[in-house]
C-alpha cells in the first residue's frame, strides 16, 4: 500500500522581516528544512525527534498544507488529515469541550446536520464523553490534550500530524496518551501518524521509525533500537511504604528493582524496559500501591542522541 505521506527533498527557507528604516539591509535567510525525505505508511507511527528549532513544526505544517515548501515534492495520499497543534491555548477556555468542537467542526465545513453527531463521536473516542459539557478551563492537562485529538478526529482523518504529543504532562499520563494514539488510533484503525517531539523516551516508546531532525536536515532515521540503542534509564516513585508484594509485582515486569527506605517514606527504582507494555504494567503496580507520579532519570544512551545533535549542524 502506498504511503499516506511522502516527502522528497523538501526544503524551506524563511526570510526575516526588514523595517522601513532599514530597507537597504539584506534580509536574513533562515533555512528551516534542507532536502528532507520522509514517508508515513498506513498503520505506522513515525516520530520526528529533534531539539527546538530543528524544523519539526515547519515540516508538519508543510505536510498539512498550511505552509508551502520552497523545493521538493509533497505527496499526501490520505483522504483527510488531522492536525494536533501544540499549545493548549488553542481552545476557548470559557466554552465547554463540546462547544469548542462544534465551532471547529463548522470551520471544517461539516454539514450542519452532522455537527453534533461528529462532535459526540469524537469526544467519546478520546474518553471525554462524560465531560463534554464542562468548560475547558476545568480540564486537566491530559484532558485538554485529548480534546486536541478529538478536534483532529472530526474529519475522520487517515493521517494524523501531531506537534508535541505530551507537552508538560507527567510520565504516566503521557504514557497513557501515547498508548492510545499508537494502539487505538494508529494500529487498530490503520491510520498513519507523524509525531513531533523533543523527548527521547517518548520517541523510543511510540515510534515504529524515528527521524532525527537537526538544523532542518535528517541526520539519522530508522527503528528506535537502531537510531538510539537500547534503553538504559531508571524510573522511580515515592511510597508511604514498600511491601514485598509490591516489589514482587514490579519484578514480574521490570528488572533491577531497588528500594530506598526512609524514616517516613520509601523510594523504589527500576530499569526502563524495552517493552512499553511492561512499563505501563509497572506504572499500574505503583498506582495500585499508592505511589506518587513516577520520575525518570536520564539514560546513559542519551549520549548517542546528543552526538547526533552536535554533528547534525555541520555543513
Amino acid at each position: 500500500m502506498e504511503p499516506y505521506l511522502s516527502l522528497r527533498r523538501v526544503s524551506k527557507v524563511y526570510r526575516g522581516r526588514v523595517s522601513l528604516l532599514k530597507m537597504w539591509k539584506r534580509r536574513r535567510r533562515i533555512t528551516a528544512l534542507r532536502d528532507v525525505d520522509l514517508d508515513v505508511a498506513p498503520g505506522e507511527v513515525v516520530c520526528l525527534l529533534g531539539p527546538n528549532g530543528a524544523g519539526k513544526t515547519t515540516l508538519l505544517k508543510i505536510a498539512a498544507g498550511a505552509v508551502i515548501a520552497d523545493a521538493g515534492a509533497v505527496d499526501v495520499n490520505a483522504a483527510s488529515v488531522g492536525f494536533v497543534a501544540g499549545g493548549e491555548r488553542s481552545f476557548y477556555w470559557r466554552l465547554s469541550g463540546a462547544e469548542n468542537l462544534r465551532f471547529f467542526a463548522v470551520l471544517l465545513g461539516t454539514p450542519g446536520a452532522e455537527v453534533r453527531a461528529r462532535v459526540a463521536s469524537a469526544l467519546e473516542r478520546v474518553g471525554l464523553g462524560g465531560r463534554a459539557d464542562d468548560p475547558v478551563r476545568v480540564y486537566s492537562g491530559g484532558m485538554r490534550q485529548r480534546l486536541a485529538f478529538a478536534r483532529a478526529l472530526l474529519p475522520d482523518p487517515a493521517l494524523l500530524l501531531v506537534d508535541e504529543l505530551a507537552g508538560e504532562l507527567d510520565y504516566p499520563t503521557t504514557l497513557e496518551l501515547a498508548r492510545f494514539v499508537r494502539d487505538d488510533l494508529v494500529k487498530a484503525e490503520r491510520r498513519g501518524a507523524l509525531v513531533a517531539t523533543h523527548q527521547l523516551w517518548l520517541a523510543r516508546m511510540i515510534a515504529d521509525r524515528i527521524v532525527v531532525l537537526v538544523g532542518g536536515r535528517v541526520v539519522a532515521a530508522g527503528p528506535p533500537g537502531e537510531v538510539l540503542g537500547a534503553p538504559s534509564a531508571r524510573y522511580g516513585a515515592r511510597l508511604a511504604s514498600v511491601d514485598p508484594a509490591t516489589v514482587g509485582a514490579l519484578e514480574r515486569h521490570v528488572a533491577n528493582v531497588q528500594v530506598e527506605r526512609g524514616r517516613d517514606t520509601s523510594f523504589v527504582y527500576f530499569d526502563e524496559p524495552a517493552d512499553a507494555e511492561a512499563l505501563s504494567a509497572a506504572f499500574g503496580v505503583l498506582a495500585g500501591a499508592g505511589a506518587s507520579p513516577a520520575i525518570r532519570a536520564p539514560e546513559a544512551t542519551e549520549s548517542t542522541y546528543l552526538a547526533l545533535l552536535q554533528g547534525g549542524g555541520d555543513d
